[in-house]
């Protein structure tokens, strides 16, 4: 069996039984639908790939470069992302369920749709702080606070905390509901689940 991984061999090699495909440079291949559960892919190029509805549950794609990759439809439900790559990407709608997206750079992903349920979250994330608390503002000054918060990206927790918006209580009851033991979660946050 060849050690060399490209976007023609990959499914190949993964239905003759093949899950380890580690550093693998598949970057822009085009892998739509392709079925690449619990695959081994740490550290592999697909930047700018083409993954629309393919199956990456249970996947692990920890330091994977997924840099405006097409992950639109796609099931990354317990995929392990931990530090990936996925500036600009398109999650729209994608499966996201329990995923572990701690240290994940997300900026400018299009999160959309997307299913974050039991994510384990980059408290670091602008853009997906600013995703969920958009999906959950019910009131003007509550959307344009998730708006504002996807776009000071040079604040840091330490600055949020010190700032004094009317909708922060609101924000910060929000963010408390994503806490999971062991994410690292800024201490206002974890403050707040306590009470």
């Amino acid at each position: 069996m060849t050690n060399l991984v490209t976007e023609e061999n990959i499914q190949e090699l993964y239905l003759q039984g093949r899950r380890d495909f580690e550093g693998a440079d598949l970057e822009r291949a085009d892998l739509e639908g392709a079925d690449l559960e619990d695959a081994y892919l740490r550290m592999a190029n697909l930047d700018g790939a083409n993954l629309r509805g393919v199956n990456l549950r249970m996947a692990n794609l920890r330091c994977v470069d997924l840099e405006g990759a097409n992950l639109q439809c796609a099931n990354l439900s317990g995929a392990n992302l931990r530090c990936a790559g996925l500036e600009g990407a398109n999650l729209w709608r994608a499966d996201l369920q329990s995923a572990n997206l701690e240290g994940a750079n997300l900026w400018r992903a299009n999160l959309q749709s997307a299913n974050l349920e039991g994510a384990k979250l980059n408290w670091r994330s602008h853009t997906l702080l600013a995703e969920i608390l958009w999906r959950a503002a019910d009131t003007e000054p509550r959307k344009m606070l998730a708006a504002f918060v996807g776009q000071r990206t040079e604040w840091c927790w330490e600055e949020w905390e010190k700032w004094k918006h009317p909708e922060q209580d609101w924000a910060i009851a929000e963010l408390v509901k994503w806490v999971q033991d062991g994410d690292s979660a800024p201490t206002i946050i974890l403050e707040a689940k306590l009470v």
